[in-house]
């Protein structure tokens, strides 16, 4: 009797087990990358440190099949009620580097009550595949080229982790 009842439950057990679909389908196709977004680590330049204290991040991602780039940012700890725009760049923080794309006007940063400014801005670009590149965040006005913040993009990882 005890035989049938552990065999009975054994098999309430195992049954739904057998009936559940995959929750992930993995494949080869070149279509199916892992990740495209470079991601970047803002922080406020040594020189400037004492004066202004941001810290932020900000991403590049591929849009319409990597014919289009979008690039957002995000930054902290600033005084509300100010603007910044943004350049990135080729190269790394503090090397200089031809200018790839700005965020100035509607698509600067502003920064709202709790010191706080998020921004995006899309660009007719292809996705970058390598190379170096970073994000500088300016002074805001008056051409004034002073980095308040700056971060250099990691390339995203094309293979899976294993």
């Amino acid at each position: 009797m005890f035989r049938v009842g552990y065999v009975a439950l054994i098999g309430l057990l195992i049954l739904p087990a057998c009936g559940r679909r995959p929750v992930a389908t993995i494949s080869a196709d070149p279509d199916n990358v892992v990740a495209t977004r470079w991601n970047a680590q803002l922080s406020t330049p040594a020189g400037m440190q004492g004066i202004i204290q941001a810290g932020g991040r900000s991403w590049i991602t591929s849009l319409d099949a990597g014919r289009r780039t979008r690039v957002d940012v995000e930054l902290n700890n600033l005084v509300s009620g100010g603007q910044y725009p943004w350049v990135l760049r080729t190269g790394q923080c503090g090397g200089g580097g031809a200018e790839v794309a700005r965020g100035d006007g509607k698509n600067e940063l502003s920064v709202g009550r709790d010191g706080r400014a998020k921004a995006n801005a899309e660009f007719d670009r292809y996705f970058p595949t390598s190379g170096d590149y970073m994000l500088e965040v300016l002074a805001s006005g008056g051409g004034n080229a002073q980095v308040v913040a700056c971060g250099n993009f990691a390339q995203p990882s094309m293979q899976a982790p294993r």
